[in-house]
């Protein structure tokens, strides 16, 4: 199974069959485009790539060659929504669809209109992929919003990681920060379901590790209610209970991210490792 299809089957798990096609505007057929073959290649000087956002002046007018020759539609999602793109530009962007395209249309047939059909990727964060290969960066429409704005940052991340999408994606990361902190604003502690989501990308992952961060306080709150009890008092339940016995990662990072605060916490005071605030700490 290919990295897009363990993808999309965590996306979608009752979808789990449904099989992509390409084909071009002449509608030749030709395999999945989840699974692409490997094809010996010349091993070239590699060439450092950077966002257009981060083209300097005077090297700019050299990029709009992206933007120019062949175009290729990318159809998306159950829905079937197409997406429009240079060639050039999404192949620069993305090493999966460069060999994706590469391998489907052959030499002499550049002209032509090509098509992709995938219909496991989801389209909204496809949308956010084609705003940030044009922009640099992302809007997730859901204004006020801040669970739905971090679940949608998460899912461009997630599909960002499965195509190799030229990145840095530090404002991404950034606006979950933003968010998971207008969460705790709010004095609400971060979503399972979040968890569940940030959990699912690689380890060691920026936007991983912040939602594991934002955790810490919640985590630290409940052991110091529960040591303050009397033995006739039940304990409380751990609010991550149930995302930690689906993902015992989850639990072990948890707990490393708490020792890491516990360990540098002076008299009664820890640091949240989200927002650096401080907050009163005892057992």
């Amino acid at each position: 199974m290919s990295a897009l299809n363990s993808f999309a089957s965590r996306m979608k798990p009752s979808t789990s069959n449904l099989m992509a096609s390409t084909s071009s505007a002449s509608k030749r057929s030709s395999p999945d485009l989840f699974v692409i073959e490997e094809r010996p290649v010349k091993r070239s000087k590699s060439v450092e790539k950077t966002l257009l956002k981060d083209v300097s002046a005077p090297d700019f007018s050299k990029k709009l060659e992206l933007l120019e020759g062949p175009k290729v539609i990318i159809i998306v999602g159950p829905e079937k929504k197409e997406f429009k793109f240079p060639k050039q530009l999404i192949c620069y962007h993305s090493p999966y669809f460069d060999r994706a395209l590469n391998r489907t249309f052959k030499d002499g047939e550049e002209d032509e209109e090509g098509m992709l059909t995938q219909e496991l990727i989801p389209v909204k964060a496809f949308e956010m992929v084609q705003q940030f290969m044009y922009t640099g960066q992302v809007n997730t429409q859901n204004a006020g919003n801040f669970t739905a704005e971090i679940t949608a940052q998460l899912d461009f991340l997630h599909l960002a990681h499965e195509i190799a999408l030229l990145g840095p994606f530090d404002s991404v990361v950034e606006g979950i920060k933003e968010r998971l902190m207008n969460l705790r604003k709010e004095g609400k502690q971060t979503p399972t379901r979040l968890i569940r989501r940030a959990m699912q990308l690689p380890a060691k992952h920026a936007a991983r590790k912040l939602v594991v961060d934002s955790c810490v306080k919640y985590y630290a709150k409940f052991l110091m209610e529960n040591s303050q009890r009397t033995p006739a008092e039940n304990n409380k339940p751990c609010p991550f209970q149930k995302v930690m016995d689906e993902w015992p990662i989850f639990a072990a990072e948890l707990f490393n991210a708490f020792t890491a605060v516990a360990c540098a916490k002076t008299a009664k005071k820890m640091k949240d490792p989200l927002t650096g605030w401080e907050f009163t700490f005892s057992l």
